[in-house]
C-alpha cells in the first residue's frame, strides 16, 4: 500500500465501488431471469418474480459469496 501511495480511505472506497458493481450486476442476472419468464412462459409478474429467483438465487449467491470470500482472505 505504501508503495501504491494507497491509505485505508482509498482501499475502502475501492472495496465500496466493488460491492456495489457486484450487487448491482446479480441484480441485472435475477431481473433478466425474470423477464425471461414472463416473455417465455407468459406468466404473471409475481409468479415470475418467485420463479425466476428461485432459479438463478443460488448461483447468484454462490458467485457473491466466492468473490467477498476470495477479497476478505
Amino acid at each position: 500500500m505504501k508503495y501504491m501511495n494507497f491509505t485505508l480511505n482509498n482501499m475502502t472506497l475501492l472495496a465500496l465501488t466493488l460491492a456495489v458493481g457486484i450487487v448491482i450486476d446479480d441484480a441485472i442476472i435475477v431481473l433478466e431471469n425474470i423477464f425471461r419468464y414472463m416473455e417465455e412462459k407468459g406468466v404473471g409478474p409475481v409468479e415470475a418474480a418467485i420463479e425466476g429467483t428461485r432459479e438463478i438465487g443460488l448461483a447468484v449467491t454462490a458467485t457473491t459469496l466466492s468473490l467477498v470470500i476470495i477479497f476478505l482472505r
